[in-house]
């Protein structure tokens, strides 16, 4: 496993795990999967700016709205969002895709 992802593992146990769950399929009509999500791959580079502010208002993933907001997780550094993303990307069959730190930092000027 790749440094980067097996680092971003212990990131999302360590804050996303609770509502998007071990497999990746998120909690119900509360908050979305990131497992097979459509949003992850039309929405790449807004994935950096969600990790760290968070997110409020609708989000359709997968045909489905959703409306719960998603906490800021200000504290974590870009390189740890880097590595988190990483993870995401590459977990549950999803595309495996590797986001760099200059894409992450890039992103997080975006959304500043």
């Amino acid at each position: 496993m790749d440094r980067s992802v097996s680092q971003g593992l212990i990131l999302y146990q360590n804050n996303c795990i609770q509502c998007h769950g071990e497999d990746g399929k998120g909690l119900g009509a509360l908050y979305p999967p990131l497992a097979g999500s459509d949003y992850i791959d039309k929405y790449p580079d807004s994935l950096a700016c969600i990790i760290k502010w968070g997110r409020r208002g609708k989000i359709m993933v997968n045909g489905l709205e959703y409306d719960q907001p998603m906490p800021s997780n200000e504290k974590l550094l870009d390189e740890e969002i880097t590595h988190l993303i990483n993870y995401i990307q590459n977990a549950w069959g999803n595309a495996g895709v590797y986001t760099s730190p200059e894409q992450v930092e890039k992103g997080l000027n975006y959304c500043n």
